[in-house]
């Protein structure tokens, strides 16, 4: 079994297939959802069937595959791949690949509809969530194939990609992880050495929306749940997305600790990721700040009897002076449990960015154009 990164082993695919090309005349095979990488459905190399004899249809065979359909699963196998050629241990054979909801495949012989290698990939993982038939935890994606390398490649409800040989079903690519579990992914397309498949639904958990807050929360808001002490000068506010139907709402979900002017969190593995920047935010740079006291208010003082505006050098250099200093922060993405803190080791300020995660690696950058990296320690 080749031991490859999937990047690696698409890339060497990627090669071989740029070589050969134009080798062999087209085949009439499907090899991915909709025939080909545009997703056109137009079998441009078929020339058995025709308008001529189209109408002389019968049916050649017909076969039962070992997969009990659910109701709360509505589809229970993929579209069929078909590849022409295949080399097995019985000979070559054009096969049909076929792909069920209880992350089995099948390579079945085309012309007698005779199963000529199954597999089957249990998944012990809990699903996060009850079934319904829109997420129904189970395995949805058409698979892809490689014919030059005689592979094919798919996807499973544990979210591992895996890439099995054509002719035997043996494994050709170490599983990977390439969506989240039991995730509604869509069929696989294989382009220019990437594998791509888009998801929906959010059927692979819990969905958050994640807010940066300039302030304390509204006295009149709902509560949350959990909450992290007082936060007065700003906060991030986690909110659980749920949908009936069409319908969206939003709950409370969990509220940060105090934080000074964040800016708008990321998320990585489970980890909330987030900066203080430490930025001085005054919009309207008068003497004594932008906001006026109650006795500014009752006496005129911000209407018609305002002091001058400040020079644009003058209000630069407060804009440009922090209230304090930039902080990492990272959290427990689904309870706001702080799990770190740079506290007081990045002493810049920064306006508006946001800390990013690549790489086993944060990156963050300052006002005073320095870059910071972090990683964890041995």
């Amino acid at each position: 079994m080749t031991k490859l990164p999937v990047a690696a082993l698409l890339l060497a695919c990627f090669a071989l297939v740029r070589g050969a090309a134009g080798q062999e005349p087209p085949a009439s095979e499907w090899l991915t959802w909709g025939y080909d990488q545009e997703r056109t459905g137009w079998n441009r190399a078929e020339t058995t069937l025709s308008k001529d004899n189209v109408s002389r249809l019968v049916l050649t065979w017909k076969s039962e595959l070992p997969v009990a359909p659910r109701e709360i699963a509505l589809s229970t196998l993929t579209s069929p791949l078909v590849v022409e050629g295949v080399a097995t241990p019985q000979g070559r054979r054009t096969l049909l690949f076929i792909a069920g909801r209880d992350d089995s495949v099948f390579a079945i012989d085309a012309d007698s509809g005779k199963i000529v290698w199954q597999k089957t990939f249990p998944n012990a993982l809990t699903p996060p969530q009850t079934a319904t038939w829109l997420c129904s935890n189970t395995q949805n994606a058409t698979p892809v194939i490689d014919k030059r390398n005689g592979i094919i490649y798919l996807n499973t409800s544990d979210g591992k990609l895996r890439g099995l040989s054509l002719a035997t079903g043996d494994e050709r690519l170490t599983p990977a992880d390439f969506v989240t579990p039991f995730a509604k992914n869509w069929s696989l397309n294989l382009i220019d050495d990437v594998i791509y498949s888009p998801t929906a639904r959010g059927c692979e958990g819990r969905r958050f929306l994640y807010v940066p807050m300039w302030g304390p929360p509204s006295k009149s808001a709902a509560p949350f749940p959990f909450s992290h002490g007082d936060a007065p000068r700003g906060s991030i506010m986690a909110f659980q997305v749920a949908s009936d139907g069409a319908k969206l709402s939003l709950t409370p979900a969990w509220i940060s600790r105090d934080m000074h002017v964040p800016d708008p969190p990321v998320v990585a593995n489970g980890v909330m990721y987030a900066i203080q920047t430490g930025e001085n935010t005054v919009q309207n740079p008068r003497p004594g700040g932008d906001i006026r006291r109650e006795t500014d208010a009752q006496s005129g003082a911000g209407r018609g009897n305002q002091p001058p505006a400040l020079s644009p050098q003058a209000a630069a250099k407060l804009r440009a002076t922090p209230v304090t200093n930039l902080v990492l922060y990272a959290f427990d993405a689904q309870t706001g449990k702080q799990l770190y803190s740079s506290e007081q080791l990045i002493p810049g300020w920064v306006h508006y960015s946001e800390p990013v995660v690549a790489a086993g690696k944060v990156f963050v950058v300052t006002w005073d154009a320095r870059v910071y990296a972090f990683g964890v320690g041995r």
